[in-house]
């Protein structure tokens, strides 16, 4: 698996009195309820499974409507670390997003980690391409983070 693309967003400017712990709690309802806070995701099922390693560990279903569903798994290493885990799934490459709580001289930030496999599909994606692609994950992570500040900041 190769890093394709990475960015951070700050958070704390944004909520003040933002705790690393509250900003975990935020990522663990974010990893539990994931439904709540995609628009494109009609509803979610989580269950625990269990880990040898002390990783929490979570088996999920998001569905998106339609025939679209997804099935990942995340890994939850408090008080800083997310990771989703997509299996590859026709041409959509294996992935993994790690999301990640870092102490920035402007507060709390999220480092926003992707990566994937290659395949034929993913290798074969133009410059414009892969620029529209990065574009969307960076909106869906602001997005995430808006949610997360309006929740936290309350």
């Amino acid at each position: 698996m190769q890093k394709v693309f990475e960015h951070e967003i700050c958070i704390g400017a944004m909520t003040p009195g933002l705790t690393r712990e509250k900003l975990w709690a935020g990522l663990e309802d974010f990893a539990h309820h994931p439904h709540e806070y995609v628009d494109s995701m009609q509803a979610s099922r989580v269950r625990a499974f269990p880990s040898d390693d002390g990783r929490r560990r979570l088996a999920r279903e998001l569905d998106f409507g339609g025939a679209l569903t997804v099935a990942d798994a995340v890994e939850l290493e408090a008080p800083g670390r997310l990771t989703t885990l997509v299996p590859a799934c026709g041409p959509i490459p294996e992935s993994r997003l790690d999301i990640t709580i870092e102490e920035t001289p402007g507060g709390l930030a999220l480092r926003f980690v992707y990566y994937e496999t290659p395949n034929a599909e993913s290798s074969a994606l133009s410059a414009p391409m892969q620029a529209l692609r990065q574009k969307a994950w960076v909106a869906k992570d602001q997005e995430l983070v808006r949610q997360l500040s309006e929740a936290l900041g309350s």
